[in-house]
């Protein structure tokens, strides 16, 4: 039954690398069309630093997904009652 539930985290978290990989794509694919058309300097600059915060900004989620995989499930009582678990940030 637990293997159950850590092959399900393991879709969920296989699903949402899936679309962080086409949403970083699809920018990087823009921002390259983008590139070669561009004859300002500092349009230049701004373009490839936009680029760069792409894949800084596609690695660090990636990163938070990967660690995601690793699910923590134990199966011991730990209350008894109602436990309302919230997500902070």
């Amino acid at each position: 039954m637990l293997k159950r539930y850590i092959d399900r985290n393991d879709f969920l978290v296989n699903r949402k690398i899936s679309g962080l990989e086409v949403w970083y794509k699809t920018r990087i694919q823009r921002v390259d069309a983008e590139l070669p058309l561009t004859n300002d300097d500092r349009i230049r600059r701004m373009k490839e630093a936009e680029r760069a915060n792409i894949e800084k900004d596609y690695q660090l989620k990636r990163k938070e997904l990967e660690e995601k995989k690793v699910a923590d499930i134990t199966t011991r009582r730990i209350a008894a009652g109602i436990l309302e678990v919230i997500h902070g940030e």
